[in-house]
């Protein structure tokens, strides 16, 4: 009987204390679904509200314009930006209230988690800020030395124009890893040795294995600018008009038909209107 009894106190003891711990959760949880419920209601409305905003202030065509949509769409972001803006302040709303529903129910792990995520939020805010900003900046740098190389005839325009944007692309992706609290010294080191390394083929390349192509290609540079396509030009006992102006040669065709190709830097040199 006795041992009966005290598993029938121990029953009663665990009941009661399962009872106990329903009766103290069950306000709780109901407040925290009524925390849940007002957040989602107050984050369609929010959704709803900034759809509407950006629509009429033709923020998609705006963000167009300067390339951000095209930045996007690299990313593997598809469809309109605007549309994605509002459904990310959404969700921020709906993790917002669910923090408050959290610390209603007492789950302080999952409060303690969100509060650690909102906290870092600014930092990401300003690493995207950063990569938005700095590859509008890439696309400006890479386009005017295009440009500019193209207006001065240089044959590598285009490749020149993408070095650049890349050269600015890199910059900004360091200093946006920055804002996140991640620290790049190690990137930095190797960018350095890299950067170092290069520097110094460059060097030993053109001091000393291209010096002939170096100083052709520098010399096209005022071929072009001293002489015109089609414009008769005399070097020598060679004559004839002024073909074109290859990264290394002159191209003169004389009277005959034929095509004399000669190093920039002689007809530099040497070479005279007739």
């Amino acid at each position: 009987m006795n041992s009966v009894t005290s598993v029938r106190d121990a029953l009663t003891e665990i009941f009661s204390g399962l009872v106990t711990s329903a009766a103290d959760l069950l306000p709780r949880l109901i407040t925290g679904l009524v925390v849940l419920g007002v957040g989602w209601i107050v984050a369609k409305v929010f959704e709803r509200v900034l759809r509407t905003t950006f629509l009429r202030l033709q923020v998609d065509n705006l963000l167009e314009k300067l390339g951000i949509s095209g930045m996007a769409s690299r990313f593997g972001i598809r469809g309109s930006l605007s549309q994605s803006t509002a459904r990310l302040v959404y969700w921020l709303l709906i993790i917002l209230f669910l923090r408050g529903a959290a610390d209603a129910v007492g789950l302080d792990i999952v409060s303690s988690a969100i509060e650690s995520f909102f906290g870092y939020l600014p930092n990401m805010i300003a690493a995207l800020l950063v990569l938005v900003l700095g590859n509008v900046v890439a696309e400006f740098a890479g386009r005017a030395t295009r440009e500019s190389a193209a207006d001065s005839g240089v044959d590598y325009a285009p490749a020149l124009g993408r070095a650049v944007s890349a050269g600015v692309l890199f910059i900004v992706t360091i200093m946006a890893i920055t804002q996140l609290g991640i620290d790049t010294e190690m990137i930095r080191t190797v960018v350095v040795i890299g950067l170092a390394g290069a520097a110094l083929g460059l060097s030993l390349t053109f001091g000393l294995g291209t010096r002939e192509i170096t100083r052709n290609l520098f010399a096209g540079f005022y071929v072009r600018k001293l002489f015109r396509v089609g414009e008769p030009i005399e070097l020598g006992d060679i004559s004839g008009q002024l073909a074109g102006v290859t990264a290394t040669k002159t191209l003169i065709e004389q009277a005959d038909g034929k095509t004399v190709a000669l190093p920039n830097r002689e007809v530099l040199d040497g070479a005279v209107r007739v």
